[in-house]
């Protein structure tokens, strides 16, 4: 084959073998990763399971989005890529094991809907999904900018906490939320207050 004749060296963003396939960035982000990196590997006929040639990796900072994560891959990728160059003839392949692989598959427009059942889950979606598809709510009102408070409280699904001046804090069955821009559907994106105040909502009321 002409794999055999050329061998061709492939880079994937994630800590191979996990994580193989379309999207291993914003799948470790959504699994609440500490750890990503980028793979450099003898491509083969199977999808992301050649052997090994090198690895670099680092801890993820809590509040980092897709962009950012995705800028430090793309600058670690540069580096591995000319490190295993250079060391190619003294690298000793090594095969993946396919017992720990996993595999993660094409993000859709539709894995952007959220609801208020686990803060740490909505919250990793939101750092997964930056940019396209964005998160939103049954109805497509989208949450712009959010943040993680806690993980712990016990809330009705989607109640409205506390305002926190043009912010909302708003509970979930487990965990709580701070939202600080929404985007109604065809609509400008506004502060949450703003909506809120736009919908007669107050706190104790359930947000959607």
């Amino acid at each position: 084959s002409i794999l055999d004749i050329a061998p061709c060296i492939n880079l994937h963003a994630s800590l191979l073998p996990h994580y193989r396939g379309a999207s291993p960035v914003q799948q470790s982000l959504l699994n609440g990763e500490s750890y990503s990196g980028v793979t450099s590997m003898l491509m083969e006929e199977g999808l992301d399971s050649g052997p090994i040639l090198g690895y670099s990796f680092f801890k993820i900072p809590a509040e980092m989005r897709l962009r950012g994560l995705m800028t430090r891959l793309s600058e670690d990728a540069c580096v591995l890529t000319l490190d295993t160059i250079r060391n190619y003839e003294r690298i000793e392949p090594l095969p993946q094991i396919r017992a720990t692989a996993s595999h993660c598959k094409k993000i859709r427009k539709s894995d952007g809907e959220v609801a208020f059942d686990n803060a740490e889950k909505l919250y990793n979606k939101y750092r997964a999904f930056e940019g396209w598809p964005g998160i939103y709510i049954v109805g497509g009102l989208k949450i712009i900018k959010m943040k993680l408070i806690e993980k712990d409280s016990v809330h009705r699904s989607a109640e409205i906490v506390s305002v926190e001046g043009n912010c909302i804090v708003v509970g979930c069955k487990r965990g709580s939320i701070e939202i600080m821009t929404l985007q109604p559907p065809s609509k400008k994106a506004m502060d949450a207050k703003s909506y809120l105040l736009g919908r007669g909502l107050k706190v104790g009321d359930i947000l959607v």
